[in-house]
C-alpha cells in the first residue's frame, strides 16, 4: 500500500494505519472490524502494539470565476489561509499574473475554460463573474465537474432565476440543491472584503479544511511514490505543547534531497541527520522522541516548548 498512497489520495480521502513499533514497524495495516479507533490523527495501542492512524486527502484548491473586486479580495484571503488559488476571467486587464502573483491565472473565454481534467475533486469552485449569463454558464459547467464545493454569488431573485433556467435544461434538482447560493455564510457582509470572509468561512465549514490533510503536503507522498533512490519517510505521530508542526506532518529524506517538513529548526536538522544515518546503516523503522521543554529544549537549541515523537520509515 505504501507505494501507492499518492495515487489513492487522488481518488479521494484515505485512512492510513501504520505500526510504529515491533517487528512490523513502518508497515501499514487495516484494523479488524469492530475495533474502537480513536479520533484521528492519533497514536494508539492495537492489541499490545503501538500504531498511528491518520486521514489523508488532497489539499483543497479555490477556483475563482471572476477577477473583479470580490474575486480579488477572495484571492488575498485564500492565500492568507494557505489555499492554492486559480483565478479565471476572460478579460486580460483583470486576469493577469501581476494582479495575482501567487495564483494560477487562466485568461480565456469561459466557454474554453472547462477542458477535460482541468478541475478535480479537491476543487472549490466559486462563481463571481460580472454577468448573469456568465454565472449561469459557469454553474452549469461546474456541476458537470468533480468538485468539493460550488458557490455562486447573487441575490435571491437572481439565484432563483438561474436555478429555474438550469432545471429547464434538465439539470438534476438534487445537484442544484448542493450549490451554495447565494454564496457565503449569512454574516451581514457588504464590502468585497466582508463577502470574501463569508465565502472562505463557508468553504472551510463545508469542506472541513484540515480534518483530513492536516499540515502534510501531498507532494511528500508524490515524492515517495516517484522516488528514484532510497529514502526515509519521517512522520510526526505524537505532539504536545507548542511544537511547531501538527501530528501527521511529514517529510521524505534521501541522501541528496528533502521534501516536506516536520517543523524546521534543530528538530528537523537532527531528524534529517538521523534519517541519512539510517540510509547509510540500512536500519529499520523506529520512533524517536524529542523534548522541547526546559532543559530538553535548550539542549537542541529551541525554546518553543512541547514535545514530538517522530516515526522513521525507510523506503527502498
Amino acid at each position: 500500500m505504501e507505494n501507492h498512497i499518492f495515487s489513492q489520495i487522488e481518488q479521494g480521502p484515505v485512512t492510513l494505519f501504520t505500526y510504529t513499533e515491533g517487528p512490523h514497524a513502518g508497515e501499514t495495516f487495516q484494523p479488524e472490524t469492530g475495533f474502537d479507533i480513536p479520533a484521528l490523527p492519533a497514536l494508539f495501542d492495537y492489541h499490545g502494539t503501538q500504531a498511528f492512524g491518520e486521514q489523508l486527502a488532497l489539499q483543497k484548491r479555490i477556483v475563482v470565476f471572476g477577477c473583479g473586486h470580490v474575486g480579488a479580495a477572495l484571492y488575498r484571503l485564500a492565500r492568507f489561509a494557505d489555499y492554492p488559488v486559480t483565478m479565471v476571467d476572460d478579460r486580460p486587464e483583470f486576469a493577469n499574473q501581476e494582479r495575482f502573483p501567487e495564483a494560477t491565472v487562466i485568461c480565456q473565454p469561459f466557454e474554453q475554460v472547462f477542458t477535460p481534467g482541468r478541475f478535480g475533486s479537491q476543487d472549490c469552485l466559486v462563481i463571481l463573474t460580472r454577468g448573469h449569463s456568465f454565472d449561469a454558464y459557469c454553474l452549469e459547467q461546474s456541476l458537470k465537474e468533480p468538485h468539493a464545493y460550488i458557490g455562486m454569488i447573487g441575490s435571491g431573485t437572481k439565484v432563483a432565476a438561474t436555478r429555474k433556467k438550469l432545471l429547464d435544461t434538465g439539470i438534476d434538482k438534487a445537484l442544484l440543491d448542493s450549490v451554495y447560493a447565494p454564496i457565503g455564510l449569512p454574516i451581514g457582509a457588504n464590502t468585497p472584503q466582508e463577502i470574501a470572509i463569508s465565502i472562505i468561512a463557508q468553504i472551510m465549514q463545508a469542506t472541513g479544511k484540515g480534518k483530513h490533510v492536516g499540515e502534510c503536503p501531498v507532494e511528500v507522498f508524490k515524492a515517495i511514490e516517484e522516488r528514484s533512490e532510497p529514502g526515509v519517510e519521517v512522520v510526526i505521530v505524537e505532539r504536545s505543547g507548542s511544537a511547531p508542526r501538527s501530528t501527521g506532518s511529514r517529510m521524505f529524506v534521501t541522501s541528496r534531497t528533502l521534501e516536506g517538513t516536520v517543523g524546521g529548526g534543530a528538530i528537523e536538522s537532527q531528524a534529517i541527520d538521523y534519517a541519512r544515518q539510517m540510509l547509510r546503516d540500512g536500519s529499520g523503522a523506529c520512533t524517536k522522541h524529542y523534548s522541547l521543554t526546559n532543559s530538553g529544549a535548550q539542549s537542541i537549541g529551541m525554546i518553543c516548548g512541547g514535545a514530538v515523537t517522530l516515526l522513521f520509515i525507510p523506503r527502498k
